[in-house]
């Protein structure tokens, strides 16, 4: 057999063996997490037939099946969920998302940092990017680090299957930039977050932004299982170079579930967030993890995040202290509305008191939220091009206006004027047409009247008097000085059948 038939032969003996491998692994693994549901106490572990080596290489078929969009909903889950226990069992992220080469940082210190993480600026492959660097070195607690490294991978694991257009994407990680530690690598961001850029851009319609972060949201809730942000911030909001809003640091993205609890991910310095975004319900539990996880919590945390991007202030910002948001919000306290605000319209203000309602169940759905908020931002176009329009034809009324004083200031009428002019200069009427039926018996008449010669010896005087060349009198009325260098004269003309005829006026200059 040639050599291009046998290895041919033993690639295909290899991909089916991995994908019976994979079947093997997805129905022990959920065999497993059905029996833990039935015996809590389960202490035994499921795939133990997979070393390091078979589990590395299960996790890098498992991120394909899941790149590939192929299969069932229930599928995919079943995929996310076993390859979350792989990588907390061997303490390691798939290969493939891994980023070795061509990954820099820039400068000496990093821009900003974390409660987990610190971030920096780089550069891969000549592109910005953001490095998000994972603090280890600072953890003495050696089983405090191996939490925070779990925390860690997971964050990454969820980064890597969420692609939206409302969602800052994963570019990979790299693990020997910063030794001992790793980071997460996106894509830099010159606006910054997006309190940033409405205060550089006042202008910028605060409802599009909005609509942006909404339609992020409801990406993550529609996601089987949910995913839950935990974090909606105005600071956690990314500005694209053309302006898009971008949803960033899952540091406290929560997945829930319905057969087993909800596992969180915390890299902002607590697990229970920023509090003035917190909803209450997570802070009756004395700081510990709440039981149940909603996607409600990510609706009360938008509905303080469309107060902040309104008065780009903090939520609560009359309390000087995280005690005395605490307090307020153990009271049932809100903030309340902004004065004279053009952005707090009255269906945003109701809005937003619907998303942090002190009931969970009175608080809209994701989807709920970005209905709303497309019928505002449309009603809102119309207005400002009705706006435009208006400010156009007022400016064309400007122009009109002034070009007609213009005319008149040197003698010439406006076309109003043009035709009182005729009135006044023959009398009050004005000369139409006539047809050649009656010019013809107006000549007969005429002749009759009065003699050829009288007629002709009138016309010749005309003609002296006006001198104007073919016999066409014509008479120069009302000559008038209108400027220090300008005269105005009035035209008129009369026909061989004695009809007198305005031509205009004349300006002429001294």
């Amino acid at each position: 057999m040639p050599l291009s038939n046998v290895q041919t032969h033993r690639q295909l003996e290899a991909i089916v063996s991995l994908k019976s491998d994979l079947q093997r692994a997805l129905d022990e693994y959920d065999a497993h997490r059905r029996a833990r549901i039935l015996n809590p106490n389960l202490n035994r572990e499921p795939l133990l037939w997979l070393d390091t080596t078979a589990a590395q290489r299960m996790m890098i078929t498992l991120q394909a099946e899941l790149d590939s969009n192929a299969g069932s909903e229930s599928h995919r889950r079943s995929c996310f969920s076993l390859i979350c226990y792989l990588v907390k069992r061997i303490r390691a992220l798939p290969l493939s998302l891994l980023v070795i080469k061509d990954v820099a940082r820039v400068g000496r210190n990093p821009v900003a940092g974390g409660g987990f993480a610190d971030v920096w600026r780089g550069t891969m492959n000549g592109q910005a990017v953001c490095l998000k660097v994972l603090r280890l070195v600072t953890e003495q607690d050696e089983e405090a680090r191996t939490v925070v490294r779990k925390r860690f991978c997971r964050e990454a694991l969820v980064w890597r299957q969420l692609k939206h257009p409302h969602i800052l994407p994963l570019l990979g990680v790299n693990l020997e930039l910063f030794l001992p530690s790793f980071c997460l690598i996106s894509p830099w961001m010159e606006n910054k977050d997006i309190i940033t850029f409405l205060r550089q851009n006042p202008k910028h319609n605060i409802f599009r932004a909005l609509l942006d972060i909404a339609a992020g949201m409801c990406y993550l809730h529609s996601r089987d299982p949910p995913i839950v942000h935990g974090d909606i911030r105005g600071a956690n909001v990314l500005v694209t170079d053309d302006g898009r809003c971008c949803l960033a640091d899952f540091g406290l993205a929560l997945v829930t579930s319905d057969v087993t609890q909800p596992w969180s991910i915390m890299s902002s310095g607590t697990s229970m967030g920023a509090l003035r975004w917190m909803a209450p319900e997570y802070l009756e539990s004395d700081g510990a993890a709440p039981t149940s996880v909603h996607p409600s919590r990510d609706v009360y945390a938008f509905g303080c995040t469309i107060l902040e991007l309104i008065t780009q202030c903090l939520p609560f910002r009359h309390c000087k202290t995280e005690y005395t948001v605490f307090c307020a919000l153990l009271k049932g306290e809100r903030p309340d509305r902004p004065s004279t605000n053009e952005w707090c319209t009255d269906n945003i203000w109701a809005l937003t008191t619907r998303c942090w309602a002190q009931n969970v169940r009175e608080r809209p759905i994701s989807h709920e939220i970005s209905v709303i908020l497309s019928r505002e931002f449309e009603l809102r176009r119309q207005s400002e091009q009705e706006d435009i329009q208006r400010k156009v034809q007022n400016v064309v009324r400007q122009i009109q206006k002034k070009k007609a004083i213009g005319r008149e200031s040197f003698g010439v009428p406006s076309h109003r004027n043009h035709r009182d002019a005729k009135k006044e200069l023959l009398g009050g009427r004005l000369m139409r047409r006539s047809l050649p039926s009656q010019r013809k018996e107006a000549r007969e008449n005429q002749s009759t009247d009065r003699p050829t010669a009288q007629v002709t010896e009138d016309k010749g005087q005309q003609a002296q008097q006006s001198g104007c060349a073919g016999g066409l009198p014509v008479e120069r009325l009302d000559t008038k000085r209108v400027g220090i260098s300008a005269r105005k004269t009035i035209v008129l003309r009369r026909n061989r059948l004695g009809c007198t005829s305005y031509l205009g006026c004349r300006t002429s200059l001294l």
